[in-house]
């Protein structure tokens, strides 16, 4: 039962761009990950509750992520920006 728990959070690895604010997160298979701006990178930890992810970063903050996993893609809420697509990147 837990394999197939981890197979489910699996199709979140790999990398979401915002082509809006040219900011990216990274998901890896062992819950880990980082949310990159510029040159500055942040590491968290995620987790899978039904349709959201969240994020725990190293410093203790959180953030909520909606992910729409049929479509391969996360939103995130902006109070300065209003709703950030994040568009999951295909592997070359």
């Amino acid at each position: 039962m837990t394999q197939k728990k981890s197979s489910k959070a699996t199709g979140l690895n790999g990398t979401y761009y915002c082509s809006k604010t040219r900011e990216y997160y990274i998901f890896k298979s062992d819950h880990t990950g980082s949310f990159v701006t510029g040159s500055v990178s942040s590491k968290f930890r995620w987790s899978l509750k039904g349709s959201f992810v969240i994020l725990t970063y190293s410093n203790g903050g959180k953030t909520e992520l909606q992910y729409n996993r049929s479509s391969d893609y996360l939103l995130e809420n902006s109070s300065m920006l209003g709703t950030l697509l994040y568009e999951k990147r295909k592997s070359r």
